[in-house]
C-alpha cells in the first residue's frame, strides 16, 4: 500500500486548531476537492471513500508547542473479485506518532507519489484557536470526503487491587494503549477507551488480561464498562484461593 507522510514547514502560529484540505494535482493544475476547519476539538477523523478505495485516518492531538499527534490510518483497496464473484480487498493499518511544531504542517499522500491520474494530497494545517467546543466549518464539500471532530478523554487513571491479599497498583493509560500493572503476584495488561454509545467523560470500556507469577492465566480478554463504580471480578489465586480483583478507572483530560 503506497501511503506517505511528511512534515512540511509553514508559517509560525501561536495556537492550535486544524484546517484539512484535500487537493488533486493533474496536468500541472491543482484542484481543491475538500476543505474544512476543525475548531475546539482534540481529535478528528478524515474519511475518504470511492468505489475502489477507503481510508479512515484518526488524529489524536495533545499540547500546542509542539503538538503530540498520534495518527491511525486504516485503508482498504479493491483488488478485483474472487472465483466465486466476491469482492477482494487489500487492507492495511498504520500507526504514526509525530511531534508537530506550530510552524509545520502534515502532508498525507494516500496513493504515494503521482500516478497516471495525478497526485492526491491531504494537508493538515495548524491554525490559531481558543475555542473549546468542537466545531467544523466546511469551505469546500465533497461526496467522497468527510471529517468528524471529537473532544474525548485521552488518559485514564487505572487502579487495581486484589481483595484477600494486601496488593494494589495504579497506572495512567493512554486511550487505546496498554499498561502493565503488577498487583502482588499478579500481572495485569490493561487497555482503556471511551465506552461506545455512552458519555465518554463518565464511562470507560476496560479490557485486560491477567497472569500469576507462575505463568498461570486467570483472565483472558476480560472486559467491562466502568461508570464511576469499581469493577469486581472473582478470580482464583495461584493455589486456588477465592479472591476478588477490583478495578477502578477514572477518565482524565
Amino acid at each position: 500500500m503506497r501511503l506517505l507522510f511528511a512534515l512540511l514547514v509553514a508559517t509560525p502560529l501561536s495556537a492550535q486548531s486544524y484546517t484539512i484540505r484535500c487537493t488533486e494535482v493533474a496536468e500541472a493544475k491543482t484542484r481543491v476537492l475538500y476543505e474544512a476547519t476543525v475548531d475546539g476539538a482534540t481529535d478528528f477523523d478524515v474519511v475518504l471513500r470511492d468505489a475502489r478505495f477507503e481510508m479512515k485516518a484518526t488524529f489524536i492531538a495533545e499540547g500546542s508547542g509542539p503538538v503530540d499527534l498520534r495518527v491511525r490510518i486504516e485503508t482498504r483497496r479493491r483488488q478485483g473479485t474472487s472465483s466465486n464473484g466476491l469482492p477482494l480487498w487489500e487492507e492495511d493499518v498504520q500507526q504514526h506518532r509525530l511531534r508537530v511544531r506550530l510552524d509545520q504542517r502534515v502532508e498525507l499522500l494516500p496513493f504515494g507519489g503521482a500516478g497516471p491520474r495525478g497526485l492526491l494530497k491531504l494537508d493538515i494545517l495548524p491554525r490559531p484557536s481558543t475555542a473549546r467546543t468542537p466545531r467544523i466549518d466546511i469551505a469546500k464539500a465533497s461526496d467522497n470526503i468527510r471529517v468528524q471532530a471529537h473532544r474525548l478523554p485521552h488518559w485514564y487513571d487505572v487502579r487495581a487491587r486484589i481483595e484477600g491479599v494486601n496488593a494494589n497498583a495504579n497506572a495512567l493509560v493512554f486511550r487505546g494503549d496498554t499498561a502493565r500493572l503488577h498487583v502482588g503476584d499478579a500481572t495485569l495488561t490493561v487497555a482503556a477507551e471511551p465506552a461506545p454509545y455512552r458519555d465518554a467523560r463518565t464511562s470507560t470500556l476496560v479490557r485486560f488480561d491477567g497472569r500469576w507469577k507462575n505463568g498461570a492465566a486467570f483472565a483472558r480478554s476480560w472486559e467491562g464498562i466502568s461508570s464511576g463504580r469499581p469493577l469486581r471480578y472473582p478470580v482464583r489465586g495461584p493455589r486456588g484461593e477465592a479472591w476478588t480483583l477490583v478495578l477502578e478507572v477514572q477518565p482524565k483530560e
